[in-house]
């Protein structure tokens, strides 16, 4: 029986604790079912031996007491006493199979319990009760595409210690890179090498597919127009160049809170986790588990696709890099 326990465990004792509930109760229930219907009860009691009689005295103790307190290391070892002291091998395939089987199951529940990790709902719980407030200044990137960026207190903004990049002209292949902002001032004309005219409404609405999480603030000195009319419609807010200081901090300042908002950052990820089938949330959990764990790239490494589930993507996104942030 040494032999047999060897294969079954690897030479170890698992030292993990059975909790209460539906699943041990089950597990010891057929543990005690298979010993008492194993061989005719008076033949049992008296061939056993004192180990099969305690193995069978155990099983019936740990159905009914305490389970918090109960190691599974403890319940293989009394499974075995009672396979040693039994005889034939119609008590072998009577026992073994079963309680193989039960221990089995235990070990695989444990073993998937440990690697799922925290839940979206733990991991944000733990960013609100951190000690380290959000630094938004730190974390939040903020991009400014215009033709003339004088309009702008870049210097000013900077200084302040907010994180800042410039573009003069981009094309729209280069959406995707914008995207990644979470927040940006978008000049309507002059600012698409593809297409001068159109190109700053046409690029807004694909900043709006990709990262419907991005707040973007449309910036124009034109007249309203039609395709004005369009551009603003989509923007979270609008401002007239050129902008002060105080006004873009502003902005700036109420983009970020409400995109940080780790509160609405989880009920958004809770509510569109709904949207995946129980494998690809449960691949989902454990790669942002170990992004929390890592330095690597979120956008990179999270095991989600970004075209079908932009929302989720982004807010994951965000909540991994404010986990890291007050970590």
């Amino acid at each position: 029986m040494a032999s047999t326990y060897r294969r079954v465990t690897g030479g170890e004792r698992p030292e993990a604790v059975i909790h209460r509930g539906h699943f041990e109760w089950i597990a010891a229930h057929h543990l005690r079912d298979a010993l008492e219907r194993s061989v005719l009860p008076s033949r049992t009691l008296r061939g056993c031996g004192v180990a099969g009689l305690r193995a069978k005295s155990d099983a019936n103790r740990i159905s009914k007491n305490n389970w918090s307190d109960f190691p599974v290391g403890e319940l293989m070892a009394k499974a075995f006493a009672w396979f040693e002291s039994a005889s034939g091998l119609a008590n072998f395939f009577g026992i073994a199979t079963p309680v193989a089987g039960i221990l089995f199951a235990i070990r695989k529940k444990i073993f998937k319990t440990k690697t799922v990790g925290f839940s979206m709902s733990e991991l944000a719980g733990n960013i609100a009760r951190s000690q380290k407030p959000i630094n938004s200044k730190l974390v939040g990137k903020i991009a400014f595409v215009d033709d003339d960026i004088s309009d702008f207190p870049i210097a000013e903004l900077k200084k302040a210690g907010y994180q800042i990049s410039t573009y003069k002209q981009v094309s729209l292949s280069d959406v995707s890179s914008l995207a990644t902002y979470d927040v940006i001032f978008l000049d309507i004309k002059g600012i698409v090498k593809d297409d001068p005219e159109e190109g700053g409404l046409k690029l807004l609405t694909s900043l709006r597919r990709i990262n419907p999480n991005q707040k973007i603030c449309a910036v124009s000195n034109k007249q309203y127009d039609v395709l004005a009319t369009k551009f603003f419609e989509q923007a979270d807010d609008v401002a007239k160049k050129p902008m002060t200081a105080h006004k873009c901090s502003d902005l700036i300042d109420q983009f970020l809170s409400e995109k940080f908002d780790i509160a609405q950052i989880e009920r958004l990820i809770n509510f569109e986790l709904d949207s995946l089938d129980k494998a690809r949330r449960a691949d989902f959990i454990s790669s942002v588990n170990g992004l929390i764990e890592s330095q690597k790239d979120p956008r990179s490494t999270l095991m989600l696709d970004r075209s079908s589930y932009p929302k989720l993507y982004e807010a994951t996104i965000d909540l991994v890099r404010i986990y890291r942030h007050v970590a």
